[in-house]
């Protein structure tokens, strides 16, 4: 018995002793067109997709986002131009279907995610937004980047990133599917 026992303390103290591979949660950073953003509230995965706040992606891709005094779980982003140039989106709360205004036409669409309210803002999916309005989306897996558009390179992350250029959380997710697509109705 004594044995036993001396023989579990010895590999109790072995397992404390020896070293616990973890591994530390990155922050996501956003890069859109240019520059990383911040946001005041952390974007976060669902069924992998990357949830960002409905500002943080619309405003800079330089849209307006419009709601419904009515109703105010319709929400409508448009990019303000006239004529034939115009183009919105329009979606709802909890619901995949939205409604993309281009060139005079309507096309009904379905997201692979319907937008969400979190901490009193409105979450959307980042690629499928982005993508709407005519942006390349893509996943840096190495330094953790959600990029919108062009001209990011892999070395820029790392040039650039500086404590200011963090995003103040960390956000833990897989990746952002690259072959995601929109559904049209």
């Amino acid at each position: 018995m004594k044995k036993k026992c001396t023989l579990l303390a010895l590999l109790a103290g072995l397992l404390v002793c020896l070293p616990i591979q973890s591994k530390a949660v990155s922050p996501v950073r956003i890069w859109v067109k240019g520059n990383f953003v911040k946001s005041d509230v952390a974007p976060y995965a669902d069924q992998q997709r990357t949830m960002v706040p409905l500002r943080l992606v619309s405003e800079n891709l330089g849209k307006k986002v419009i709601w419904n005094q009515e109703d105010p779980n319709i929400i409508v982003i448009s990019n303000e131009k006239e004529g034939k140039d115009y183009q919105s989106i329009t979606m709802s709360i909890n619901e995949r279907l939205v409604f993309l205004y281009r060139q005079g036409e309507e096309k009904r669409l379905m997201l692979d995610h319907a937008p969400q309210v979190r901490q009193n803002r409105t979450f959307v999916p980042l690629r499928n937004v982005a993508e709407l309005f005519g942006e390349k989306v893509s996943w840096d897996q190495a330094n953790q980047v959600a990029v919108v558009g062009e001209g990011y390179s892999l070395g820029q992350a790392k040039k650039t990133s500086s404590s200011k250029d963090l995003l103040p959380y960390p956000v833990s997710y897989t990746h952002l599917r690259a072959h995601e697509t929109l559904r049209y109705l």
